[in-house]
């Protein structure tokens, strides 16, 4: 039916006017949320790309890790197997056998003579022949030498005699040896004769000499100090000596003996072969504070009192 009055034609305009705006909102809305879509869906994208990658990476990196882990695992089992190589006694080489040097072979002795009967003292001597040295040489057996001989010998040495002859080490062994019983030594020529020494000419044995004792010997050596060495002295109980050996651990001033601790004394008896507590019995410590701080003269009364 068509609009017959100007009334119906203005409905109809509005109608017309409210649906085209309608739709034209409608179609904006409709776009405005599509373009919200593809942004979230590319976003949702490029989060699974990159999830991927860093998977991808750690894959990777974890793979790295076993391999090292597993190299540096057979590195320690070489290390072990070589220390313990090195620890285990390594077994000696063979020892050639030691040749043998073949006995002298004894010599027959030859029979005494017969003493000769009152009847046949008219009968003729037998006549004796020399026998060169180089035709025959004799081959004299080997003899051990009696108890007595061996100690006397190893009485020799001043060291040996003392030890030897010392109540508190053998004293069920006598040495005692009387020198007029000593007989010249006899020496053999080129040409087989035999020389007797004079008496004249024998040298005293060790039996003879004095014996030079180890306290003869030990004497005081005199260590020069320089001035920082001299200060330790003025502790009681370091001397000359014992500072040069405390300067050669590094303790050079009284400053040093002051920083010391129970085990660097410790460490010092042991070096220098002190008796042990030796420097905590002495008051090292407290000495050297009190020689830093000026007190010198109550070193003693504090060394009394304690």
């Amino acid at each position: 039916m068509l609009p017959q009055s100007p009334l119906e034609y203005a409905v109809w305009g509005g109608l017309i006017l409210i649906g085209w705006l309608f739709g034209y909102f409608s179609s904006t809305f409709e776009g405005k949320w599509r373009r919200r879509f593809h942004d979230e869906r590319r976003f949702y994208a490029q989060y699974r790309d990159e999830t991927d990658r860093l998977n991808i990476e750690k894959t990777r990196r974890i793979t790295e890790l076993e391999a090292q882990k597993s190299a540096l695992s057979q590195e320690v089992v070489r290390l072990r197997s070589d220390v313990a190589a090195l620890a285990s006694p390594s077994p000696l080489p063979p020892v050639a056998p030691v040749a043998q040097t073949a006995a002298p072979e004894p010599v027959a002795e030859t029979p005494a003579p017969a003493l000769p009967d009152a009847t046949s003292e008219t009968a003729a001597e037998p006549v004796i022949e020399p026998v060169s040295a180089a035709e025959s040489p004799a081959v004299e057996p080997h003899v051990a030498e009696p108890a007595s001989a061996t100690i006397a010998a190893a009485a020799a040495t001043p060291v040996a005699a003392a030890a030897l002859t010392h109540p508190n080490i053998l004293p069920h062994i006598k040495t005692d040896v009387d020198p007029a019983a000593k007989r010249p030594p006899i020496a053999a020529t080129d040409d087989g004769s035999v020389v007797v020494a004079n008496a004249d000419d024998v040298h005293p044995t060790a039996e003879e000499a004095p014996i030079e004792t180890a306290d003869a010997h030990a004497e005081e050596i005199h260590i020069p100090l320089d001035a920082e060495l001299t200060g330790l002295t003025r502790i009681r109980g370091i001397d000359d000596t014992l500072a040069a050996g405390l300067a050669s651990l590094g303790v050079r001033q009284v400053e040093d003996i002051e920083r010391l601790s129970a085990e660097d004394e410790k460490a010092i008896e042991i070096q220098l072969n002190l008796p042990p507590g030796q420097i905590a019995n002495q008051q090292w410590r407290l000495q050297a504070a009190l020689i830093g701080s000026g007190e010198d003269g109550l070193i003693e009364p504090q060394l009394v009192h304690a």
